[in-house]
């Protein structure tokens, strides 16, 4: 795997690379064609430019009427640009605008010593280290000039279609450059902040296949990197949902497994108690006796308890007992009023009297929830009011407020959660038991912060009932 992993980063090249190298060796090729192009077709440029040249000098000195004396030729030499030679009739050079060397010279008499082909004949003569091109023709109207000159050559340096050809041939080149330069750095910008896009999003990836699910900045630009980026995110939800449901359903079996545990051995304490105490009442005759009335009541209730946590450890659930909500919340006022008044906690309770015909469909559900919620209320301040109230038509809500420090904000949003508590001695799993309450009894468990006091609203659905 180790190898696999290697391999594959050697063989990762960047995007920048990928993207910009292709493009930028195809504009320069490009820019490189078109160049040579140019220069081809400026040198055809160039040749047509002097054979016009050419055409341009035999018609202006075959038609005009001054001599060609050595002033004329070196005047027409420099409007021209090129160099003048006349012959004598004997072949001889009469007059010429270039110094010639002796190589020249001699290749420019054979030159007069052939037959003209026709008036754009021409051939290479070298003088020096130049290169012309020369042109000759006969003059016309000889006999009606004065000078000597039979024919006429015209030599046009290389030098200068080798300087149109370049000319033709730089401007593209450099713009061709330019344009690649400039293209690259756009688009080297460009790639960059694509690049820069792409990396956060395979930080986010790479976060969420680690388990991190938190939210970052998502990538808000509507292209399709954004929408990738919004599909992650997307996906980082779903995926913290599902992570949170699978901690759920963990914590839930592990607590099914707590709790058959726990009650099997509470089971055989309390059945114990409750025979030592049903004995201790029958010897001694206290039958009358309140307070082992409620301790017996409350053992027997405790047993109750016992007996669906059973059920649920074994994935079974107990048979709803429809009750009513006032006669709910009297046995755990009486059942905790001896705990408060040994913890030395005030305990309010104010019941709608407009409420005593509302009946819920699980009586020991709702009891069992309010019990630990007012428990929890009276281990945490000195205060505890519990009220009784109409949210709707279909609704009762069961308010449990203390005056306790309230609840640490680092498990604040967690402690409806199985195995989350402050308490040091605690197991965490008195309030998922009042969730799953108030699932069962349709309703909800909700709590907040007000006036310095913490309030647990715990809302089910009311039924009407016969005041039972």
């Amino acid at each position: 795997m180790e190898e696999s992993i290697a391999l594959s980063q050697t063989k990762f090249r960047s995007l920048r690379f990928r993207l910009l190298l292709p493009m930028l060796v195809s504009s320069l090729i490009s820019a490189i064609l078109v160049a040579i192009t140019s220069a081809w077709l400026g040198a055809q440029w160039a040749k047509e430019n002097v054979a016009q040249q050419f055409d341009r000098i035999e018609h202006a000195i075959s038609t005009s009427s001054f001599p060609l004396t050595e002033n004329v030729l070196n005047l027409l030499s420099e409007l021209t640009h090129s160099e003048l030679i006349t012959y004598q009739e004997s072949g001889e050079i009469a007059d010429s605008t270039l110094l010639l060397d002796r190589d020249a010279k001699l290749q420019l008499e054979k030159e007069f010593s052939q037959e003209l082909a026709s008036h754009h004949s021409n051939f290479t003569i070298a003088n020096g280290d130049r290169l012309y091109i020369g042109y000759r023709f006969d003059r016309q109207n000889r006999s009606s000039r004065t000078d000597s000159g039979r024919r006429i050559v015209v030599l046009i340096d290389q030098a200068q279609i080798r300087t149109i050809r370049w000319r033709a041939a730089m401007l593209p080149l450099a713009t061709g450059m330019s344009t690649v330069l400039l293209l690259g750095t756009i688009s080297l910008y460009l790639t960059h902040r694509l690049i820069r896009r792409l990396k956060s999003l395979q930080t986010r990836v790479g976060m969420v296949a680690s388990g991190n699910f938190d939210p970052l900045d998502q990538d808000l630009v509507q292209d399709e990197i954004g929408l990738l980026s919004t599909a992650v995110h997307s996906m980082a939800e779903q995926l913290k949902v599902l992570w949170k449901a699978i901690q759920r359903q963990q914590s839930e079996k592990l607590l099914h497994q707590i709790s058959g545990g726990m009650a099997h051995q509470l089971r055989n304490t309390l059945t114990g108690a409750r025979m030592a105490l049903e004995l201790h009442t029958r010897h001694e005759q206290h039958r009358g006796n309140e307070e082992v009335a409620v301790a017996l009541r409350e053992i027997q209730r405790a047993e109750d308890y016992i007996r669906r946590l059973l059920l649920v450890a074994l994935g079974q659930q107990d048979r709803d007992k429809r009750s009513n909500v006032f006669e709910c919340l009297h046995d755990v006022q009486s059942s905790l009023t001896p705990a408060a008044e040994h913890h030395k906690v005030k305990m309010d309770w104010d019941l709608d009297p407009t409420l005593r015909d509302c009946e819920v469909k699980d009586g020991p559900t709702l009891s069992a929830a309010v019990n630990n919620l007012v428990f929890n209320a009276m281990q945490a301040g000195s205060h505890v009011s519990v009220k009784l109230e109409r949210v709707d038509a279909t609704s009762v809500c069961i308010s449990v407020a203390d005056n306790g420090p309230g609840i640490p904000e680092s498990i604040a949003m967690q402690i409806f959660e199985p195995f989350v508590t402050s308490k040091p001695e605690g197991m965490g799993l008195g309030l998922p038991m009042v969730r799953r309450a108030a699932e069962h009894l349709e309703g909800k468990v909700e709590w907040i912060r007000e006036q310095d006091r913490t309030v647990f609203r715990f809302v089910v659905k009311c039924i009407e009932g016969s005041g039972t």
